[in-house]
C-alpha cells in the first residue's frame, strides 16, 4: 500500500515538474512533449493525484498523521524529481524495478 502511494505521489511530482515554464528541458519523452502544451491539465492531474493520496493516507493513518505523512512524501518526491531528472538519472524502467522490488518486499514482510 505504501509503495503504491509513494509511486502515485512520485508520478504526480514528475508531472508537476514537467509543467514548469522556468525549467529548460533538454530531452523529454515524446508523450510529455505533447502534454506539456497543456500545463493546467498536467498540474490539475498532479494535484488530483496528491489529493487522492492524501485521502488514502488520512483514512489509513488518521487525519493528523496522514496530512503530516503526505507533506513529507510530497517533499521527498519533489526533492528526488528535482535532483535526478535534470541529470537523466530518473528513468521509467528504474522506477518500475524499484516499485516491483518495494511492492514484493512489502507484500512478503507485512
Amino acid at each position: 500500500m505504501n509503495s503504491i502511494l509513494l509511486s502515485v505521489i512520485l508520478i504526480g511530482s514528475f508531472l508537476f515538474y514537467h509543467s514548469s515554464e522556468k525549467v529548460q528541458f533538454s530531452c523529454r519523452p515524446t508523450w510529455l512533449n505533447k502534454w506539456s502544451k497543456y500545463k493546467k491539465t498536467l498540474r490539475s492531474i498532479s494535484i488530483l493525484l496528491f489529493i487522492l493520496s492524501g485521502f488514502v493516507l488520512a483514512q489509513t493513518q488518521g487525519i493528523g498523521a496522514g496530512i503530516f505523512a503526505l507533506t513529507i512524501y510530497i517533499m521527498a518526491a519533489f526533492s528526488v524529481t528535482i535532483l535526478l531528472v535534470p541529470y537523466g538519472l530518473l528513468r521509467w524502467y528504474q522506477l518500475a524495478a524499484i516499485f516491483v522490488l518495494c511492492l514484493s518486499l512489502e507484500l512478503l514482510v507485512f
